[in-house]
């Protein structure tokens, strides 16, 4: 369910990458489960999800930010506070790919929230003809930056974009409880207890 405002949210999630790289169709897709022609956005825009998850029902709010240069300070704004970010890059765009460590990690650890989770997402994965980023490269990047997660995804076919954004609640969520379980002096879940 999508919604205007940016009350009563459990976490932000902040989209990032350069124009064209679709995001706004990632996020039109996982919304709405269709598939939206290519549009640029002006700023930002937001939207929120009620997700289901085991012992917990939650609202993300999910902002996606324009990657033209001329909105950096937005975007910059938009990361303050987030509690994951997902980087979107063009599988079929090496100079997308080269701008996510140079611009958009650099962005997310200088302005989200400390801890903030990362994603690298390669679109576009239905353009396999076309593609020029290698799995193998990803992955590296995604090594060396300490990502919380890979994946390649398809807005036009639906591929792997829920993928995306329940690793992300999940991921958020788990470790949110495994932090208030340490700070109650329990144990978490599945977690063995020293001594």
């Amino acid at each position: 369910t999508a919604m205007t405002t940016g009350e009563d949210i459990d976490l932000k999630v902040v989209l990032l990458g350069d124009s064209n790289t679709g995001k706004t169709c990632l996020l039109h897709r996982y919304l709405h489960g269709t598939f939206c022609e290519s549009m640029t956005t002006c700023g930002a825009s937001f939207a929120a999800k009620t997700v289901e998850l085991p012992h917990r029902t939650s609202r993300i709010g999910l902002w996606d930010t324009a990657g033209q240069e001329r909105f950096d300070a937005l975007s910059r704004f938009y990361c303050r506070g987030a509690g994951a970010a997902v980087v979107c890059f063009d599988l079929t765009d090496q100079a997308s790919f080269d701008c996510v460590m140079r611009r958009w990690v650099k962005r997310v650890r200088d302005e989200a929230a400390k801890g903030c989770l990362l994603y690298l997402v390669g679109t576009k994965s239905d353009l396999a003809a076309e593609r020029v980023v290698s799995a193998e490269v990803i992955a590296d990047l995604a090594h060396k930056i300490h990502a919380d997660g890979t994946f390649e995804t398809s807005s036009l076919t639906g591929a792997r974009v829920a993928d995306v954004f329940d690793a992300v609640s999940r991921d958020f969520f788990c470790r949110a409880a495994e932090g208030e379980a340490a700070a109650a002096g329990g144990v978490p879940i599945g977690k063995p207890k020293d001594g």
